[in-house]
């Protein structure tokens, strides 16, 4: 298994910005800031995992 070299891969559950998660506050970049004006789960509160595109600058 890879990840095709066009393609970006992001994990899930970094980045969270509730203090009291401490395994993942503040740690990493979160998903959900690609997330932004998609539909919740009425159950749960979540995003749905979705495809999204994105840039990619050198810096």
């Amino acid at each position: 298994p890879y990840v095709h070299p066009e393609v970006a891969f992001m994990l899930h559950g970094f980045g969270d910005p509730v203090p009291v998660r401490t395994r993942s506050f503040g740690k990493g970049a979160s998903d959900v800031r690609l997330m932004k004006g998609k539909l919740k789960v009425t159950v749960g509160g979540n995003c749905p995992l979705f495809e999204t595109f994105i840039k990619i600058n050198k810096v």
